[in-house]
């Protein structure tokens, strides 16, 4: 729904994802409403595989306002990279089953989990991360 996008945070001098809903795309209210409700209950959790929400806020920018949400940049491959459209080890299959079935086990989670994973923006931590 949103672009996503590396940046520096110069007062804790540490990297961020911002995840940025362009202004044309705010407007739709219905887009705009799911984008904040994504960024409350992903704040909600506390588990590690799910990047930590520093910030969700506005600003004005040359083209409109856009609505963002900053966050924890987790240097992780996203799925769609890691499969790469071979198939997988069992191992290494089962591996990442558990980690979003261990998601799928707390029915608060439940909702985001299914919103938010897609290939490109689902990640797999190393054992032991």
């Amino acid at each position: 729904m949103g672009e996503v996008f590396l940046a520096r945070d110069s007062q804790l001098d540490r990297l961020v994802a911002i995840k940025v809903l362009p202004s044309l795309v705010a407007r739709d209210q219905q887009r705009l409403h799911r984008f904040l409700q994504e960024a409350r209950a992903a704040s909600a959790l506390n588990h590690p595989n799910a990047a930590h929400i520093y910030e969700i806020g506005e600003a004005e920018t040359n083209t409109g306002k856009i609505h963002f949400i900053a966050m924890e940049y987790v240097e992780e491959q996203p799925l769609d990279a890691l499969i790469g459209g071979r198939p997988m080890a069992n191992p290494q299959l089962v591996d990442i089953a558990t980690q979003i079935a261990t998601h799928l086990m707390k029915p608060t989670e439940k909702e985001l989990l299914i919103a938010i994973l897609s290939r490109q923006t689902s990640w797999s931590r190393h054992a032991g991360a």
